[in-house]
């Protein structure tokens, strides 16, 4: 009733009026849309910090195992560092004996080329001191003969 009493008394403010409750709906309205909008991008920002989180957590613990493969790794190449020189010097203390033992086997051979050659220059003497002998064994036998 007091409706249409303004109406009929103020017809441009009930107008008004009834255009504020219109705006001030829309203006409820879109409050609570934003509220609504403001909750969700508050849950998803939320979220997303928890996965930056979990992100960061996973990031630093690769990065210590990194750290510590990476301490692993040096070592180990220290240690063949270590072993290829230890290696390398008793390959060189080998290669010195082996030397060694080729000069002599060498100065061997050659004493027992030298001996061999003795040997044959004898055996060749005692050759014809046998054939000489041979030779007068025979004569000695044909003059026995006769």
């Amino acid at each position: 009733m007091l409706m249409d009493y303004e109406e009929k008394r103020y017809p441009q403010g009930f107008e008004d009026t009834k255009e504020i409750h219109k705006i001030q709906g829309f203006q409820d309205l879109t409050n609570r849309l934003q509220a609504s909008l403001n909750a969700k991008y508050e849950a998803s920002l939320a979220s997303l910090n928890q996965q930056i989180h979990a992100l960061q957590i996973k990031d630093e613990a690769r990065a210590k195992q990194l750290a510590e493969q990476q301490k692993q790794i040096d070592f180990l190449l220290s240690r063949v560092g270590e072993t290829n020189k230890e290696v390398l010097v008793t390959l060189e203390q080998r290669i010195d004996v082996t030397d060694s033992m080729l000069a002599h086997l060498k100065a061997h051979e050659a004493e027992q080329d030298r001996r061999l050659d003795g040997l044959e220059a004898t055996t060749g003497h005692v050759r014809r001191k046998m054939g000489e002998v041979e030779s007068e064994h025979a004569a000695i036998k044909v003059r026995n003969l006769f």
